[in-house]
């Protein structure tokens, strides 16, 4: 098995039953986020703008409407995957990041500092939290820092 689809685990996205359309969207949405400027945050989380039709501009390889767009954001929502939030007409999409890279639906936000919270914001595409780091640091290289007794121990990769 071919382990990564768009910079994606093939294994999480098997696990989440999400196809290649969905997976090319949600890779479309996280390059958009990278380099996108249309941000509100809601609820302590950044929401990013979304245009339905630039999404099907951008993607025409996808060959729906957009209703079925519609329709897969939806399913995305429903699985966690995504949050949509409206505000004045304009549809803003928050994307769980802990879901697509960790196959967890929340972290333990009271364990984390706010310097871990900011490195775990920085993850994108590509960038795969190892499994074994669930109590650790992840270091700049994508390294796996475990902290025991409040001294860092062990360097994982």
């Amino acid at each position: 098995m071919r382990q990564y689809i768009f910079n994606f685990s093939q294994q999480i996205l098997v696990k989440l039953n999400l196809t290649l359309a969905e997976a090319l969207i949600l890779d479309y949405l996280l390059k958009f986020i990278e380099n996108g400027t249309c941000f509100k945050n809601i609820n302590s989380k950044k929401y990013m703008w979304v245009s339905i039709k630039k999404v099907l501009d951008d993607l025409p390889i996808l060959n729906i409407k957009e209703r079925a767009l519609r329709m897969i954001l939806n399913k995305l929502e429903k699985s966690n995957i995504i949050s949509k939030q409206t505000v004045q007409n304009k549809q803003y999409i928050y994307i769980n990041k802990n879901i697509l890279f960790f196959e967890e639906d929340h972290l333990c936000e009271d364990c984390l500092t706010s310097q871990d919270k900011a490195e775990l914001k920085k993850l994108t595409a590509g960038k795969i939290f190892p499994q074994n780091c669930k109590n650790g640091k992840i270091t700049e290289t994508g390294a796996c820092t475990l902290i025991t007794g409040g001294s860092l121990s062990t360097t994982l990769s």
